[in-house]
């Protein structure tokens, strides 16, 4: 086995296109304090000061690209890519035919050891005041405008509950940019609720046993991403909602489309049979109690058998040991800087405009 360690170097400075390189001697310094073999970078972001490191040190490179759509960013020509989904693997051989032996596809990602079946505790009910009876339904999520659309199904839907209906109560945990937003629209459709309000509003939960706690308690679990994933390893029904305003529950017949797209919701764009709101599906898995149960075991044995993360484990031991075979040198650096600064000044040139982090738009 391979011993790893972590280190959390803060050195990401001002967004920009642009490859930085800043915090690249502090890198080195603890590479040659903890004698580190292996250079992993989690983002694109990283990979400019990370793959520089490696190529000073005289050390491997190895760079995860988790999710989102393919971007046509230079690919470092030495060192191991992972790609969390068939999308990008696919992607980026298109992009570079000639790299494909250095890219690996990893889906497996979830730990069964933190999000698992699990009792609920009263304490962890009391602290949020979660509701106790009717159908719960939740969504743990980042508050992002990219989001906006889902969030629209959940008050749209949340407006025509009533007394009348059985209860049907939606729990949203996360923060992010328009956490004020979503606030006042649940506010909005809480007014004048006489027996608790429909839609709560958690705010972010940090800790992960509670966020483990509320996969749990949750009778169906809905949104998009690698939260869906951590639902389903808690045996929990899940509904994958789309951007445009697209919903369907996860089953058999549709999870091997979903996961190419890394469970982002962008397979709804190639969706040729007709598509449920998410109004229909949460109804048809409550009036269905057979076919909630099932669909709860169906999320736990996929789980089990295709996104464990013991079994990526094993595949990134082994990409390990093969980076140690193929590491970097300052050219292979100079190389992937040089072809960076001419992808992005071709795709400034073709827009005129970047978007930076917080979603304006930025003149150059």
């Amino acid at each position: 086995m391979l011993n790893i360690d972590l280190f959390n170097v803060s050195v990401i400075s001002r967004f920009s296109r642009f490859p930085r390189i800043g915090g690249v001697g502090r890198i080195i310094k603890i590479i040659k304090e903890n004698k580190i073999d292996i250079i992993h970078a989690q983002e694109h972001r990283s990979i400019g000061r990370a793959y520089l490191a490696a190529a000073l040190s005289g050390k491997a490179f190895v760079y995860t690209h988790a999710g989102g759509p393919y971007t046509k960013h230079a690919q470092p020509g030495r060192g191991e890519i992972i790609l969390f989904s068939r999308e990008l693997f696919e992607e980026y051989i298109k992009g570079s035919p000639s790299s494909s032996e250095n890219l690996h596809l990893v889906s497996a990602r979830i730990d069964m050891d933190v999000f698992k079946p699990a009792r609920i505790t009263d304490e962890f009910v009391l602290k949020y005041n979660l509701p106790i009876t009717g159908k719960k339904v939740v969504m743990l999520t980042r508050l992002h405008p990219s989001k906006n659309v889902q969030f629209e199904q959940v008050m749209t839907y949340a407006k025509f509950l009533n007394s009348g209906d059985e209860k049907i109560r939606f729990i949203i945990a996360g923060e992010g940019p328009i956490f004020e937003e979503i606030k006042k629209r649940v506010t909005e459709v809480n007014d004048g609720v006489k027996d608790g309000p429909i839609v709560r509003l958690l705010g972010p939960i940090y800790n992960v046993n509670e966020i483990n706690q509320l996969y749990n308690y949750a009778d169906i679990v809905i949104g998009s991403g690698r939260g869906l994933l951590e639902a389903m390893a808690c045996s929990k029904p899940v509904i994958i909602l789309g951007d445009g305003s697209e919903a369907e529950v996860l089953s058999s017949d549709n999870i091997e489309q979903v996961a190419y797209y890394n469970f982002s919701g962008r397979h709804f764009k190639f969706q040729k049979n007709p598509i449920g709101n998410l109004q229909q599906n949460v109804r048809n898995l409550i009036n269905y109690k057979q076919l909630l149960q099932e669909m709860g075991e169906f999320s736990l044995k996929y789980v089990e058998t295709a996104m464990n993360a013991k079994l990526g484990a094993v595949q990134i031991e082994q990409i390990y040991r093969k980076s140690l075979m193929r590491k970097p040198s300052i050219i292979d650096f100079c190389t992937w800087y040089l072809m960076e600064i001419l992808n992005v000044a071709l795709r400034i040139m073709r827009m005129g405009t970047y978007r930076s982090r917080d979603g304006k738009d930025e003149i150059l």
